[in-house]
């Protein structure tokens, strides 16, 4: 095995590929086979690593791809989140008995370490934790001991230099601290003489406080009215770029300091514009910063998707803007593309404390509310800025009824329906059916088998259009299960009669909850006490065509945005007529292949402008993830 940057990879890889017969079956609890690099040696090494959840959807994967790849002695991890102790109860017996089974686990790593504390280490932090723990003297922590060593050596915090209020905010405003970790903090430091006069609980409360601070420095026009701040300046400006802290509307714009007017709103002008601008410099900040890829396009579909919201709403964008906005989508677009057909299979085995991919949504929602009633409502082709266009919609029928936590998740490709909402359904990687329908016909059975192992009832409604209150009583039939996934195709039937592009959709977008239910819906389930979810199984996008791609029955499917084959050559033949498409993966012996039209095309008539789905734009791959709130 070649050297690895650090051996904790050497070690778990050694114990995964020991022995590939009979099949390993891997407890990975903390999901360490999730890492980019592991997962890099082991492709270069021809192993195939399936995530498994549901026995459903492995038996139909083992008998169509699988079997033959182990026939002909290919190399196939299947990879469990189950701990070892509850393995043999969550997987299908013969799978249990045939398999080679292994444990990797954070304990194998940092055995002295207290378990529960680990669990809030991500995957990109062990390397700077292994580094460290192996300078330890390796005598057993407990609980407070061991959020003290991960406190200073994966954020580089000493509680003892912590003695102002000004020295808190500085620290946390650089750190991204789990809220554990805020706990332990707050408690050590309020034990202390000289300490912080005001403790934040998250991310959020900090933030809030800034944003005040922020607040006193316009109103005192840029003077030094606040303590300490030249410390807190360069903070504060930090977080207007990340777009921690909102900037603030002015009469009279030049009487201010330039330094401070990329927070500062011109009340004079068009307000628009200059959110579209302040949006731009965010988008600009953000694509260079050092934030991991995976974490970094997120930001980025959110903000330009809010850029996007504002371009719809604005009569005119003046020239020089135009041609930001146009330089910009050309780079998000190349950037995005390519590096998401490179790590698209690697998300699926990414975890964070939130979802990282649609599959993980239903894992999140049992670690965090185990004991909970959960519906999730799937809102069939929204993207992030119709998700936006929709809340303010919402907000402006029914102000300050519901509170919305976003957060953004990556969804399958080829983002098609029947590819990428079965994963929201069987929380696992995507699979390809014989057919559109019956992936369709699947969901039902995946979401109900996905929820039983949970130890839940669960049930599945699609097909709502949200306009009529009969449809109310369908959900209220379902109240007594716990676990509930509702399908809304109202906006996806609105998207492909959309001539007039994202415009017509928005509009629409009024009209329904303007008129329809979706409000209702949401107060529904709250008081059948569910805690509620909205997602989408897949975004979209305003393409042009660029020729139509006719191959009739050499391709299943024949999409706008991405043809699906069975036949590497016939997807072949489709990439000769158009040199400028996509072939994915460029890899023999492979069950399905896809076409995808480049960049902003489809495969329609030369210049035939439509909205469409299913290929490889950010606006089409990262989709809104957002738990909704009543207010009492």
């Amino acid at each position: 095995m070649k050297h690895l940057r650090n051996d904790w990879r050497e070690k778990i890889l050694g114990k995964v590929t020991r022995d590939i017969e009979p099949i390993p079956l891997v407890s990975d609890p903390a999901n360490l086979l999730g890492d980019t690099e592991i997962q890099s040696i082991l492709e270069k090494q021809d192993y195939i690593t399936y995530k498994y959840t549901d026995h459903i959807l492995f038996r139909y994967n083992f008998e169509t791809r699988y079997r033959r790849l182990i026939d002909n002695n290919g190399k196939l991890l299947i990879v469990s989140e189950a701990p070892e102790a509850n393995l043999r109860l969550e997987t299908p017996y013969d799978l249990y008995k045939k398999s080679h089974v292994v444990h990797v686990s954070l304990n194998e790593l940092f055995p002295t370490l207290e378990y529960q504390s680990l669990k809030e280490v991500s995957i990109s932090q062990i390397d700077r934790l292994y580094a460290a723990y192996q300078n330890h003297n390796r005598v057993p922590m407990g609980r407070k001991l061991t959020q003290e060593f991960l406190l200073q050596t994966l954020y580089g915090i000493d509680q003892k230099s912590i003695l102002t209020q000004t020295d808190y905010v500085v620290e946390l405003s650089l750190k991204e601290l789990p809220d554990n970790l805020y706990d332990y903090l707050n408690f050590e430091l309020a034990k202390k003489r000289n300490k912080p006069t005001t403790f934040f609980k998250k991310r959020k409360e900090l933030y809030e406080f800034l944003q005040n601070k922020w607040k006193q420095t316009v109103q005192s026009q840029g003077a030094p009215s606040i303590s300490d701040y030249q410390r807190l300046r360069p903070v504060i400006i930090k977080g207007l770029l990340k777009g921690d802290i909102t900037p603030i509307e002015v009469t009279d714009i030049e009487s201010y300091p330039l330094w401070m007017r990329s927070g500062l709103l011109d009340g004079s002008k068009t307000l628009l514009t200059q959110e579209i601008t302040s949006l731009l410099e965010r988008l600009e900040y953000t694509l260079n910063s050092d934030e991991t890829p995976q974490r970094l396009w997120r930001k980025v579909a959110a903000l330009w998707a809010q850029t996007w919201v504002k371009i719809i709403q604005s009569d005119s964008i003046p020239e020089p803007i135009q041609n930001r906005v146009k330089s910009l989508d050309n780079r998000i677009d190349s950037g995005f593309s390519s590096w998401v057909l490179e790590n698209h299979q690697s998300l699926f085995l990414i975890r964070e404390r939130k979802p990282v991919t649609l599959s993980q949504i239903s894992g999140h929602i049992q670690r965090n509310y185990p004991s909970s009633k959960i519906a999730v409502l799937v809102i069939d082709g929204m993207a992030i800025d119709q998700w936006i266009k929709l809340k303010q919609s919402i907000e402006l029928e029914k102000k300050d009824l519901f509170t919305f936590q976003e957060s953004f998740v990556y969804a399958a490709i080829p983002t098609i329906t029947s590819v990428s909402r079965q994963t929201i359904a069987s929380g696992t990687s995507p699979s390809f059916f014989g057919s559109e329908s019956q992936a369709f016909n699947k969901e039902k059975s995946m979401w109900i088998s996905n929820w039983e192992r949970k130890g839940k009832s669960a049930d599945f409604l699609k097909g709502l259009k949200l306009m009529e209150n009969a449809e109310l009583s369908k959900g209220k039939d379902l109240a007594s299960k716990d676990a509930l996934l509702l399908i809304s195709t109202y906006l996806d039937d609105q998207l492909h009669d959309a001539v007039n592009g994202k415009h017509q959709i928005h509009s629409d977008i009024d009209y329904w909850i303007r008129e329809g239910i979706l409000p209702e819906l949401l107060q529904l389930l709250n008081r059948e006490e569910y805690i509620v979810f909205v997602t989408s199984d897949h975004g979209n996008l305003e393409s042009q065509g660029f020729g139509t791609l006719r191959q009739r029955l050499l391709s299943e499917k024949e999409g706008s945005r991405v043809r699906i084959y069975k036949e590497r050559v016939f997807a072949e033949q489709g990439k000769e007529n158009y040199p400028e498409s996509i072939l994915y993966p460029d890899k023999p012996e492979q069950s399905h292949y896809f076409l995808f039209a480049p960049g902003r095309k489809s495969f329609k008539r030369s210049a035939e402008k439509s909205v469409s789905h299913g290929g490889l734009s950010i606006e089409e791959v990262v989709v809104p993830f957002i738990k909704v709130g009543v207010n009492k």
